[in-house]
């Protein structure tokens, strides 16, 4: 269930950044807007670290699409290179997974998915906190899952606010 975002928050959620310092990789660990981020806190969205977090997933995400059949000596090894270069992308990806491009992602980082998922065409995570997957899940196309929201208060509305989002297994 996501977390309701509570405009007065003014604490790190502790046990959301100690499951993603566990279990995520490449998180920018220690990171205070970071921290804020996936706590569903105000936080800096132009902070230089999670900007240039965006820009190598986004490029990250297309260059997942180049990775191209023809280029193999089997489809074996193409679905391989396919999954390894999916784990630079994601915090987590669980064995026999397998993503349709194009897809495209905030920060990649803060999603992890289980074991046997499919993704297809076109899904869109917008994972400024965690979205965590659960095992034998399919995605259908254009599916577009999102953390993030602003404040329906005007007079706060000046910082970024996020809802960590799990979806739990066998899903369809």
């Amino acid at each position: 269930m996501p977390v309701v975002i509570d405009e007065r928050a003014t604490e790190k959620n502790q046990e959301l950044i100690k499951y993603a310092y566990d279990n995520l990789k490449n998180i920018p660990k220690g990171h205070d807007e970071y921290e804020k981020m996936i706590s569903g806190l105000p936080y800096d969205c132009l902070d230089d670290v999670l900007c240039k977090g965006r820009v190598i997933a986004h490029e990250q995400a297309t260059d997942y699409g180049a990775i191209r059949l023809r280029d193999f000596n089997s489809f074996e090894s193409f679905t391989q290179a396919r999954f390894d270069y999916l784990t630079t992308i994601f915090g987590k990806v669980g064995d026999q997974s397998y993503f349709e491009p194009p897809f495209f992602v905030d920060y990649g980082y803060n999603t992890s998915f289980g074991k046997r998922c499919y993704v297809n065409f076109n899904f869109t995570v917008l994972d400024c906190s965690l979205v965590k997957i659960g095992d034998d899940c399919l995605i259908a196309p254009n599916v577009t899952i999102t953390t993030a929201t602003h404040p329906t208060d005007p007079s706060v509305r000046r910082g970024c606010h996020v809802s960590h989002f799990p979806i739990d297994k066998i899903l369809w």
